[in-house]
């Protein structure tokens, strides 16, 4: 269960702005791990590469993904790289979802595009081995307290395909609400593909 990682824009920007979230710059900083009954969330390492390889070498984890996923460790260890370039230029914030008590990553959960620390736009994708269990409802449970509490973000917003309709169901049972269909807003980073998107937002 997963939608796409969509990205409009990318506008982070810390420099502007009044009253800026301190919070926010920290968690770039170093990363706080989040829990739940069943999981983990934590920062991805190096040592994860095995694990990205088997999430996103499967189709249909990367049916709704705007990029190809990873066919090889080599191309898993580049994701990680380019996770971990990603928040250490302060642009997307992603957790590894691990099983309580257990190392191997199953899944992951984004916030991207951050607007002047206002507002953030959220992604995630799962096993397919753990599809059907609650546990992305549960990760993301916690992600969106962990922005409403220690963040302070006003708007998290979803970008999601029309027919990805278990992902649809997900983000309304999480109280966001459709703002609206975007007609070839969504663009494949490898193929030259353009694909309509649902707007989903949730405002605390």
């Amino acid at each position: 269960m997963h939608n796409s990682d969509f990205k409009p824009q990318e506008q982070t920007n810390f420099s502007k702005g009044r009253g800026e979230n301190m919070m926010l710059k920290e968690a770039f900083a170093s990363q706080p791990v989040l829990k739940t009954e069943r999981l983990t969330l934590r920062k991805l390492q190096n040592s994860d590469a095995e694990g990205i390889l088997e999430l996103y070498q499967d189709p249909e984890v990367v049916r709704w993904l705007d990029w190809n996923g990873a066919v090889s460790l080599e191309e898993a260890r580049f994701v990680l790289a380019l996770f971990e370039q990603q928040t250490r230029t302060a642009r997307n914030l992603r957790w590894g979802l691990t099983l309580t008590g257990e190392e191997k990553v199953i899944g992951s959960v984004v916030l991207m595009n951050f607007r002047r620390q206002a507002y953030a736009d959220i992604g995630y994708d799962l096993s397919r081995a753990y599809w059907g269990r609650g546990l992305m409802q549960e990760a993301l449970t916690e992600l969106l307290r962990f922005c409403d509490r220690d963040l302070g973000l006003q708007r998290i917003q979803a970008y999601i395909r029309p027919e990805n309709l278990a992902s649809v169901k997900l983000i309304e049972r999480l109280g966001f609400v459709r703002e609206g269909l975007l007609r070839k807003a969504g663009m494949h980073d490898v193929h030259p593909e353009l694909y309509d998107v649902l707007l989903y937002a949730r405002v605390p």
